[in-house]
């Protein structure tokens, strides 16, 4: 009798163990869908995969991840959290520190993203405070010591910097390789250039802007056409959904763009009464 309870004690110990370790730590999927902000394209989706302490590592083991897709319609990159609707989705899956996207690869303070379609493209200016897409750092991070902290890694709701070397697991995005990438702009507005057009035809292509809550709607004025990409000069500010459709009805819908955040350039001092400068 005695030791049957010790064999069910160790078996209850083992159960308790193990089964965090699967459920949290093991290879899984999860698809953000539009309902919680998310983007509805077929097969944009996150899998998220065990501790891999080394980031070198990490964005590989995303890439290698690519070659088990299929027909080479998909893409694989570590992960890139643009948004706070996309961090609230990541954290109702994933908990634990992990690796994303984003790196100070001259160790200069000036953060760009360094996978996916936004490669190359700025993160944060750690001078001027200016955030080119989401920027949720903890209080004094990121900062330049110590020495080689030029990587970025989310933990609950914060991102953090580290170095090469950090306990963290690893979170791929997954898309096809068709989907349109549609960058950010300032508050001020400009010109945006949308890469990746390949199943659209160019010269009739047209791009529309819409907020449903406000029930507005305009096109995006398009200034340049060339090869598998369009510019053109964004006609609002805010939340909005992006359309791209040429004439023959092929169509892309993307959801909840946004301007990045604005932010204090400088305070001058004023010289008259009650003025502000």
């Amino acid at each position: 009798m005695s030791n049957l309870i010790v064999l069910v004690a160790v078996l209850m110990l083992l159960l308790f163990y193990i089964t965090p370790v699967h459920c949290q730590y093991g290879s899984f999927t999860k698809v953000w869908n539009t309902s919680k902000g998310g983007n509805p394209v077929k097969g944009h989706s996150y899998t998220f995969f065990p501790l891999t302490p080394i980031i070198t590592d990490a964005v590989n083991n995303c890439l290698v991840y690519r070659n088990g897709l299929g027909d080479g319609t998909f893409k694989s990159y570590l992960a890139t959290v643009d948004s706070k609707q996309e961090l609230d989705f990541i954290k109702l899956s994933w908990d634990p520190p992990t690796w994303v996207s984003g790196s100070d690869i001259r160790g200069n303070g000036h953060y760009s993203y360094s996978t996916g379609p936004q490669t190359n493209q700025p993160l944060f200016n750690m001078y001027t405070g200016q955030c080119f897409g989401y920027c949720p750092f903890n209080a004094g991070d990121p900062s330049l010591t110590p020495v080689g902290e030029k990587y970025i890694y989310m933990r609950g709701n914060n991102l953090q910097n580290a170095g090469v070397r950090y306990d963290a697991l690893v979170m791929c995005e997954i898309q096809p390789i068709s989907e349109v990438y549609i960058p950010s702009i300032g508050t001020n507005g400009g010109s945006i250039t949308i890469n990746n057009l390949t199943q659209f035809y160019i010269q009739t292509i047209n791009i529309t802007f819409s907020n449903q809550s406000k029930q507005l709607s305009k096109s995006c004025h398009i200034t340049l056409k060339q090869g598998t990409s369009v510019t053109c000069i964004v006609p609002l500010s805010g939340f909005h959904n992006v359309t791209v459709q040429d004439a023959s009805g092929v169509n892309s819908t993307h959801y909840l763009w946004k301007p990045y955040p604005p932010f204090i350039k400088a305070v001058y001092q004023s010289f008259t009464t009650n003025g502000l400068h």
